[in-house]
């Protein structure tokens, strides 16, 4: 099994639009899955028109007090790191704010009275979804959850498991922007690691983030994508002294195209329509993934 990650530090570069169109590319010869860990707001499955089926609910921790043996002592609200819990003393009870809690468990544990009981709260789901030889896997965040993280994390554990169990030889995974622990988990399962930018002051300063973040995962082959290469505007100059800074050498640039933002923002796989246009990078994008 060869997974790559497709992942950037900005948000709105191509992350998606490369993710998508390769793991199109490779299943037309190898079962290809392709998983969605953006689960703020998960899009792959509308590239391929297919049809989801919610197979898990993802749920944490959720602290339920027993107020007969709560001695309203403190050590929860003083422990709780997001302040989900807060004491009122004048009310003699203490107030628990779900969208606040990070399920982390340190009341249940601190109490001295065994007066917090484990209980459940659902906070995303994972679907799952087949389109010819691609299997999809999506995480989704529940509306009004804010624990993104764990969701992405328990996206990840599901789809290595299916994808053992289902054999797939290749596994694209869409990372959202950032450099949370969420995505450092992903790349670290990963053989190798596509990094999408843009030729912008912002998409510069994100792509140095991303690579202080990869400074840790050594063992990774590593190839930098330039989406929207040739827009108007770009920061060329200072992309090319950041590049020749950082001694990358493995680099492949999509050039821009005014209609290629078109038909991608209809839910197309470009390389079909733009094959030609595009064949030159994304034969380099596939050759590194073939090479894993």
């Amino acid at each position: 099994m060869k997974i790559i990650s497709v992942t950037g530090g900005k948000g709105g570069t191509g992350k998606t639009l490369v993710a998508t169109n390769l793991a199109w590319l490779l299943s037309r010869k190898k079962k290809t899955m392709l998983v969605d860990i953006d689960v703020d707001n998960p899009c792959t499955y509308t590239f391929f028109n297919v049809h989801l089926t919610k197979t898990r609910s993802i749920v944490r921790f959720k602290p339920i007090i027993d107020k007969e043996k709560c001695t309203l002592c403190g050590k929860c609200t003083a422990t709780c790191p997001t302040h989900a819990l807060i004491l009122i003393p004048k009310k003699n009870d203490i107030l628990y704010i779900p969208s606040l809690c990070e399920g982390c468990a340190l009341c249940y544990y601190v109490c001295p009275e065994q007066a917090i009981l484990e209980g459940k709260d659902e906070i995303g789901y994972i679907y799952e979804g087949r389109k010819d030889n691609i299997y999809l896997i999506v995480g989704e965040l529940k509306v009004g959850q804010r624990a993104s993280i764990k969701v992405m994390l328990e996206t990840l554990s599901h789809s290595m498991e299916r994808a053992k169990e289902y054999q797939y030889e290749y596994v694209v995974i869409d990372t959202p922007p950032g450099t949370s622990s969420g995505i450092y988990r992903a790349l670290s399962l990963s053989n190798k690691i596509i990094l999408v930018t843009e030729p912008t002051t912002l998409g510069i300063h994100d792509l140095k983030r991303m690579l202080r973040l990869l400074k840790d995962l050594k063992d990774k082959e590593i190839i930098m994508v330039v989406n929207k290469y040739g827009i108007r505007g770009g920061a060329y100059e200072e992309l090319s002294s950041f590049i020749k800074g950082c001694k990358l050498d493995n680099i492949v640039y999509i050039p821009y195209d005014a209609e290629i933002p078109k038909h991608y923002a209809k839910g197309k796989i470009i390389v079909k329509k733009y094959g030609d246009k595009l064949t030159k990078a994304f034969n380099e994008i596939l050759r590194f993934a073939h090479d894993c």
